[in-house]
C-alpha cells in the first residue's frame, strides 16, 4: 500500500512541478518527497507491528554475518544491480542528449513503472518465502514456488504492459494533453513496456 501510494504521490507531484516550471528538477523533488514519505511510513508501521523493535549497535551478533554475507549479499547485490539498471537510461539521456530528453523519458516511463508496483509486490512476497524454504532445505517446494510465481508475475505484467503499449497515445493525450512536445512520450511508453516486462521477471 505504501509503495503504491508513494508512486501515486510522486506522479501527481511530477505533473504539478512540471507545469509549475520546475523542469527536470520537478522529477527530482517528486522522487525525493516520495522516498521520504515511504521511509517515514515504513518506520511508523514497523513500530506499530513490532512495538518491541530495537535498532541498536548492541543488538549486533557476529554469528549472523555468515548468513548475511552468503544469502543476504546476493539479495543486496541484486537490488544494487536493479537500481543501476533503473537509472542507466536516465544517465545516458542526460549526458548524451539533454535534460528535456530525460524529462520525456521519465514521463513515458511513468505508467509502466506504476503498473509494475503490482507484480513487484508479488516478488516482495515470494522472495522471503523462498528464502525461508531455502533455510529449511525445502528445495523442491522452493523451485515450484519460483516457477509458479514467475508465471503469475509474467501473466499479470504482460496483461498490463500489453494494454499500455497498445493505448499509449490516448493515455498520454488524456494525461498531458495533445501538445506536440509530449507526443514522443507515447512512443517512449510503448518501447519502455518490453524492457520493464523483462526486468520484473528477474524479481
Amino acid at each position: 500500500s505504501i509503495f503504491i501510494i508513494g508512486l501515486f504521490v510522486e506522479t501527481v507531484l511530477t505533473i504539478i512541478f512540471l507545469f509549475s516550471g520546475f523542469g527536470v528538477y520537478g522529477l527530482f523533488w517528486a522522487f525525493t518527497i516520495r522516498q521520504l514519505f515511504s521511509a517515514l511510513a515504513y518506520l511508523i508501521i514497523s513500530y506499530q507491528f513490532m512495538p518491541e523493535l530495537s535498532i541498536n549497535i548492541k543488538n549486533f551478533d557476529r554469528a549472523y554475518l555468515k548468513v548475511f554475507y552468503r544469502f543476504g549479499a546476493i539479495v543486496q547485490l541484486a537490488g544494487i544491480i536493479g537500481v543501476f539498471l533503473n537509472t542507466l537510461d536516465k544517465l545516458i539521456t542526460s549526458t548524451m542528449l539533454n535534460m528535456q530528453a530525460t524529462a520525456l523519458l521519465g514521463l513515458g516511463a511513468r505508467f509502466p513503472s506504476m503498473a509494475l508496483s503490482i507484480p513487484s509486490s508479488m516478488s516482495a512476497v515470494f522472495l522471503p518465502a523462498t528464502a525461508y524454504m531455502h533455510s529449511q532445505q525445502r528445495h523442491q517446494e522452493m523451485t515450484d514456488m519460483y516457477l509458479q510465481g514467475s508465471r503469475l508475475i509474467g501473466l499479470a505484467t504482460g496483461f498490463m504492459m500489453g494494454f499500455l503499449a497498445a493505448f499509449s497515445a490516448p493515455l498520454i493525450v488524456a494525461w498531458l494533453g495533445n501538445q506536440t512536445e509530449y507526443q514522443i512520450a507515447a512512443i517512449i511508453m510503448t518501447i519502455y513496456t518490453l524492457p520493464q516486462h523483462l526486468h520484473v521477471l528477474t524479481g
